[in-house]
C-alpha cells in the first residue's frame, strides 16, 4: 500500500529562505535525505549529503512537497529546519 504526504507552504516576506529536510524511516531517528523518486518537489532539489535535501522556496514564496511512504520506503518522521540567507553575515 503507498501513501502519500503533502506539505505546502508558503512565506509572506521577500526572504530568501531555504527548507532543509528529510526522513525518517521505520524506527531510525536519524535523517535521511527522500528517493528522488518518491518525490514531487515545485522547486529544485539540492542534496546535502545523505542526510537531508535542500530546497528554496519558489518566487511565489511557496513551495509543495509530495512523499510517497510504501514497504521500501516507510517513513515514520520528517525533520526540518529553515535557513534564511537572507540574514547571513
Amino acid at each position: 500500500m503507498e501513501l502519500s504526504y503533502i506539505f505546502e507552504l508558503s512565506k509572506n516576506n521577500t526572504d530568501d529562505l531555504i527548507l532543509h529536510w528529510g526522513i525518517n524511516i521505520g524506527n531510525v531517528k536519524t535523517w535521511v535525505a527522500p528517493d528522488p523518486e518518491n518525490c514531487n518537489i515545485s522547486t529544485v532539489t539540492k542534496p546535502f549529503d545523505k542526510m537531508a535535501v535542500q530546497n528554496p522556496f519558489s518566487k511565489d514564496n511557496d513551495l509543495d512537497i509530495e512523499i510517497k511512504s510504501n514497504s521500501k520506503n516507510k517513513i515514520s518522521g520528517m525533520s526540518f529546519v529553515f535557513n534564511n540567507l537572507t540574514n547571513v553575515i
